[in-house]
């Protein structure tokens, strides 16, 4: 392994120099045009530049996709019981939109796909970007352009029991679909300032949302920045965390050691809190069938 670090530590020092003499190279030619204004030899060195920093940064994707296929795909796939990666692959939009928390996008990507079992229980996951289109105008001209309004992960863990309906414990927006949610309120007062509650049955949300419960996914949004919405549809649930983070990425200008391994692993931090601090494989999500539309 760490032979195979120092190879691309070696190509990625490379294509990072290349994309430097780019920069300066621009650099010279602004300073040419500021002084002799846009001569051929101004023209020339832009052009350079420009060629040479697309070049480099083009290198650098390959680097970082080879260093996914070799290094990554071998690491995250031993982290978790019968993990597959595939750095290419994603949720599809009907996967991520089962959450029915999150609102249907103008635009959708996913990548980086990883999926096995932590603790008997089976999830699949994803980076998902979603932009919507919007149009701005100045007064003289309209524009129409993509806005992200999600770039971050989505899980999805699979229960032998199905929920007959869905709860949603949202930090921001409400249910994205024409199923009759209500809007609750819990005891917990420090839970109902962080997260707004919508459920198909209100006795069927308390049952799920015990105190332990509430507590643990108050944990959970403290250890992990974003905005993190929670899903119970049918017999999966669903965690989107909106972060603005592309996960498992090379950081241009960082080195590829061990020590960057190790950040790559803390990445799937939240993947194990999130199954060890809610206790996924504990009784109440198991076998029989939990209603969340009858009391």
């Amino acid at each position: 392994m760490d032979d195979r670090l120092k190879q691309f530590q070696t190509r990625k020092s490379r294509v990072e120099s290349t994309i430097i003499l780019g920069v300066l190279t621009l650099v010279v030619s602004a300073l040419l045009f500021v002084f002799d204004g846009p001569t051929v030899l101004v023209v020339a060195t832009v052009i350079v530049g420009a060629i040479t920093v697309f070049f480099g940064y083009s290198s650098f994707v390959t680097v970082q996709d080879d260093f996914k296929q070799s290094v990554l795909k071998e690491l995250l796939e031993d982290s978790v019981d019968n993990g597959y990666y595939d750095p290419k692959q994603g949720l599809s939009e009907t996967q991520v939109y089962q959450s029915e928390a999150l609102s249907k996008a103008d635009h959708f990507k996913s990548e980086d796909f990883l999926s096995g079992s932590i603790m008997g229980v089976s999830f699949v996951s994803s980076d998902v970007f979603l932009m919507r289109l919007q149009t701005i105008s100045t007064g003289k001209s309209t524009t129409t352009t993509y806005v992200p309004y999600f770039t971050g992960r989505v899980f999805s863990f699979e229960f032998n029991k199905t929920f007959e309906g869905a709860l949603q414990v949202l930090e921001e927006g409400k249910p994205q679909t024409q199923r009759p949610y209500k809007t609750l309120e819990m005891e917990s007062d420090a839970f109902n300032d962080r997260f707004r509650i919508f459920a198909t049955n209100d006795h069927s949300a308390f049952y799920v949302l015990t105190p332990h419960m509430m507590e643990a996914l108050m944990k959970i949004e403290n250890n992990h920045p974003g905005k993190l919405s929670f899903s119970f549809v049918n017999s999966k649930f669903f965690v989107a965390i909106n972060n603005d983070l592309n996960t498992f990425e090379l950081k241009m200008f960082r080195p590829i050691n061990q020590t960057s391994l190790e950040a790559f692993k803390k990445d799937l931090a939240i993947l194990h809190d999130i199954v060890t601090t809610l206790k996924l494989n504990r009784k109440i999500f198991e076998k029989e069938t939990f209603d969340f539309t009858q009391s």
